[in-house]
């Protein structure tokens, strides 16, 4: 949980939503990458405070979806199955985390 909180402390989260958020072709965050990122979200969102996790999400939601969506063909070309469904097993817990279910 302290490393958590440490990587956090040091911008380390501030840095991945930037690095998603990349638009030029030359600085795309890359499918692999993407994936990478999510499969370590998916490991420690449910450790990240509630309030963080809400506010991080709303960023981070729609900065993958915008990856994902004008993403360059050398991007594309890299997509399979597998890898977007870690990215939407990622984003499912974020949404989990922000919106309840019953």
């Amino acid at each position: 949980m302290s490393a958590i909180a440490k990587f956090g402390e040091l911008g380390g989260f501030k840095l991945i939503l930037e690095k998603i958020q990349q638009t030029s072709e030359d600085q795309w965050c890359g499918i692999d990458i993407l994936v990478g990122f999510m499969h370590i979200f998916s490991g420690v969102q449910l450790q990240l405070a509630k309030q963080f996790a809400e506010e991080y999400a709303m960023e981070m939601i729609p900065a993958i979806t915008n990856n994902i969506l004008n993403s360059p063909g050398s991007n594309l070309r890299n997509f399979t199955k597998d890898k977007i469904d870690i990215v939407n097993i990622g984003l499912s817990g974020f949404m989990l985390r922000v919106y309840s279910i019953g």
